[in-house]
C-alpha cells in the first residue's frame, strides 16, 4: 500500500474533503489515507463543531484510512504552528512520505517557490504598512516573488512544504466549487455547513458564544494573561465591556492589523487557560488515533513499534515524561470542551480504534 498524509480540521467533513481523497485514490492505485486533525479546537479560534471521534469517524466512513489528532496547543496558536508540528507528528509515524492538500493553484513549482521565498526571507523583521495584517503582508511578497497571490489554502499549503524533508512527495490538488472563505452552501465549504448546523440546531454542538461570559470576566479581571500589544488588549477589553454577545465582541475588537481569528485564539486560549508557550512542546509527540478503517488498522500495526503511539490508557506508560505531559494537558482542554457539550465527565477519553470502544 502506498500512504497518502492529508492535514485536516473536518470541522465538519465536506463534498471538498471527499474529493480531494477521492482524486488521490483515483490516481494512485491501492493509495491510503492518513489525515492528522485537530481535535476540539480549530485554527479559526473556535471550538469544534462536533467532538474530535465523530469528526473522525466521520472522516474514516468517507474513505480516510486512520486519524491521527494534533494536540490542542498546537491548533490555536497560529498556522505556522499549526503547519510544524502536524508535520511533526506526521515525521514521528515512520511512514510519511506524501502529503496532499487542497489549494486554489495547483501549480508544484508555485507552491515550492513561495514556500522557499518564506523560509529564506527576513518576513518577520521587515517593516510593513500598518493598514495590513502579518498574514496579508505575507501574501503581498509573495505575490511579488511568485506573481501569483496565495488564497487561504495556498498559504496553507506552501506553510505546509515549507516545514517538509525534502525527500516528501507534495500533490496539491485544486478546490472545486465553493473557495475556503465561502458563504455559499454547497457542500464543499465547511463554514455555511457549520452556520446551518448552529442555526437548526440540528445536533447538540458547541459555539463560542458559550464561553463569551468567562472570556469576558478574565479579559475585566485584573491578572488577565494575553499575549497581544498593550494597544490591542486595551481594544479588546473595551469591546468586552460594552458588547452583549460574542459575535458584537468579535467585530467591536478587530480591526486590519488584528484578524477576527486572532482575538478568537487568544481569547480562547484566555478563556481555557492555555497558558504554556506552546515552544515549550515543539517537537514533543504522540501518535493518537481517533478513528480507523480495517486497512488503517494496518496502518496502525506500521507504525506500532514507535513509542509514541498510544492505543490504550496503558500505552501512556511509554511516553517520554514531556509526551505524557502534552497528552494530560491536551485532556485538559478536552474536558472543557465536553462540559459545554455532552457534559460527559471523563478524564481517560483514549479509545481502542481496534474495538471502537
Amino acid at each position: 500500500m502506498k500512504i497518502f498524509c492529508l492535514i485536516a480540521e473536518f470541522n465538519p467533513f465536506t463534498f471538498g474533503h471527499k474529493y480531494i481523497i477521492d482524486k488521490v485514490k483515483s490516481e494512485h492505485t491501492n493509495a491510503k489515507i492518513v489525515a492528522i486533525m485537530s481535535g476540539d479546537y480549530t485554527l479559526r479560534g473556535e471550538v469544534a463543531i462536533f467532538d474530535k471521534w465523530k469528526r473522525a469517524k466521520s472522516a474514516v466512513k468517507n474513505g480516510v484510512d486512520l486519524v491521527l489528532e494534533l494536540p490542542a496547543i498546537f491548533v490555536l496558536n497560529g498556522a505556522d504552528v499549526f503547519a510544524k508540528n502536524s508535520i511533526e507528528i506526521l515525521k514521528s509515524t515512520g511512514i510519511f512520505e506524501n502529503l496532499f492538500f487542497g489549494v486554489e493553484h495547483e501549480d508544484v513549482n508555485y507552491i515550492k517557490t513561495a514556500a522557499s521565498f518564506l523560509k529564506s526571507s527576513k518576513l518577520f523583521s521587515e517593516k510593513f504598512d500598518s493598514n495590513l495584517s502579518f498574514n496579508e503582508f505575507a501574501r503581498q511578497k509573495i505575490k511579488t516573488v511568485t506573481g501569483i497571490y496565495p488564497e487561504s489554502n495556498d498559504m496553507l499549503g506552501i506553510l505546509y512544504t515549507g516545514f517538509l524533508p525534502e525527500s516528501t512527495n507534495i500533490f496539491p490538488i485544486k478546490r472545486i466549487v465553493s473557495d475556503y472563505n465561502s458563504a455559499n452552501n454547497s457542500g464543499y465549504a465547511a463554514s455555511p455547513i457549520r452556520q446551518e448546523i448552529i442555526s437548526k440546531n440540528i445536533e447538540v454542538h458547541n459555539k463560542n458564544e458559550n464561553y463569551y461570559t468567562v472570556v469576558k470576566l478574565k479579559l475585566l479581571s485584573e491578572n488577565s494573561n494575553i499575549k497581544l500589544s498593550e494597544a490591542n488588549i486595551s481594544r479588546i477589553k473595551k469591546a468586552a465591556f460594552i458588547a452583549d454577545s460574542y459575535d458584537e465582541f468579535i467585530e467591536l475588537a478587530y480591526h486590519k492589523r488584528l484578524t477576527k481569528s486572532k482575538i478568537k485564539r487568544e481569547t480562547l486560549k484566555l478563556a481555557i487557560d492555555m497558558n504554556e508557550n506552546w515552544q515549550y512542546f515543539y517537537k514533543t509527540t504522540f501518535i493518537r488515533p481517533l478513528a480507523a478503517s480495517e486497512d488503517g488498522r494496518q496502518i496502525i500495526k506500521q507504525i506500532a513499534k514507535t513509542n509514541d503511539l498510544i492505543l490504550n490508557y496503558k500505552n501512556l506508560n511509554k511516553l517520554s515524561k514531556k509526551s505524557r505531559e502534552l497528552f494530560y494537558y491536551n485532556e485538559k482542554f478536552t474536558e472543557l470542551y465536553h462540559a459545554f457539550y455532552d457534559k460527559i465527565p471523563h478524564t481517560d477519553r483514549t479509545k481502542n480504534v481496534f474495538n471502537n470502544k
